[in-house]
């Protein structure tokens, strides 16, 4: 490659490290960028091209004359999208600590409801306040525990509440007790009362914590297939601002989950990726797509020079969507506006 800028170039291996010069940076870079991936999808609806191109995720070992030999070989690996050496075998092992219900209170703030069942604070011994996640009946109980599993695995991402383990009541049910967070509030809160009113670079904190903990949580082999506003807490009023996320009743290890989503119900499920909704099973390239969504909304209530075009990428209709690791990369050149 010689020392000239070809646009192409440094689009087409987003998935590793973005090159580019001094002479093209920032939003005018990011824009370029997806401007060469519209017009390659032109020239591929058009038959002028035999395969787009677009930085991919989780795509097929496919060969191009137009990729690198680096972006080929990274290509081969992408049936495992979780990294060996960050996660666990088999979440099976891990062992679940139990706490007994007498160490917790009877007395209970509801702060979540659902199908699944009840989320509410209570305090443990000692004043503690923690949150407690009860489930109906007709979950079972291995359901419940592969949750609880989840959470331990990715204790070590900073992007999750800490689970403290599980407690069997005097009946024999299994509540999932973890950190109380945030004081509950969720990022859809933040997104719709006008009260929390939050600065350009508070936004940016919260961007890059939920992006780059997006990309922790895949590298542990972990898919969330239900991210969403509601799905994410968010605690802006400390001095350091943290997101987390939370509920992960339909998250999986290792593999993907299918839907079976009726005509009617799509329209309440507007955050999961069109393949998704059309009986594909999940992967990587769906939570970008739902963080896409996310991104796209947040956009509405900043001003950040280039978010934009990065949920745009985040939502292409074909699952073949930035990598988590290039989304790191672009968030972090983000910039607020002056």
């Amino acid at each position: 490659m010689d020392g000239s800028l070809d646009i192409r170039l440094p689009f087409v291996l987003l998935n590793g490290p973005i090159h580019y010069t001094p002479e093209l940076t920032g939003l005018e870079y990011l824009n370029a960028s997806w401007r060469v991936m519209r017009q390659d999808r032109r020239e591929f609806l058009s038959g002028n091209m035999e395969t787009p191109i677009s930085p991919v995720s989780d795509g097929p070992d496919t060969y191009n004359p137009r990729l690198s030999q680096l972006m080929v070989n990274r290509h081969k690996n992408t049936k495992e999208w979780w990294s060996r050496e960050q996660t666990c075998e088999d979440i099976s092992r891990i062992p679940m600590p139990i706490i007994s219900h007498r160490h917790l209170s009877t007395e209970h703030t509801v702060i979540g409801e659902g199908s699944f069942g009840i989320v509410a604070i209570r305090t443990m011994t000692g004043g503690k306040e923690v949150v407690t996640k009860s489930f109906e009946d007709d979950i079972s109980s291995e359901d419940i525990l592969t949750e609880a599993r989840l959470l331990a695995c990715l204790r070590d991402t900073g992007c999750v509440p800490t689970m403290f383990g599980v407690c069997y009541s005097s009946d024999f049910r299994i509540s999932i007790v973890q950190e109380y967070c945030a004081a509950g509030v969720t990022l859809y809160d933040v997104l719709t009362d006008e009260v929390y009113g939050l600065s350009n670079d508070t936004w940016l904190t919260i961007i890059k914590q939920i992006t780059r903990g997006l990309r922790d949580i895949h590298r542990k082999g972990v898919l969330l297939n239900d991210l969403k506003e509601d799905n994410v807490l968010v605690d802006s009023r400390s001095p350091n601002v943290r997101a987390v996320f939370i509920d992960f009743g339909l998250a999986t290890f290792k593999q993907g989950r299918l839907y079976h989503i009726s005509e009617e119900e799509r329209q309440l499920c507007a955050h999961l990726a069109p393949e998704v909704l059309t009986g594909q099973p999940t992967r990587p390239s769906s939570d970008v797509y739902s963080l896409g969504r996310m991104l796209e909304n947040i956009s509405f209530e900043c001003d950040l020079c280039g978010l934009c075009a990065i949920a745009d990428g985040c939502l292409d209709c074909e699952p073949q969507r930035p990598s988590t690791d290039c989304l790191v990369d672009w968030v972090d050149r983000l910039d607020p506006l002056l």
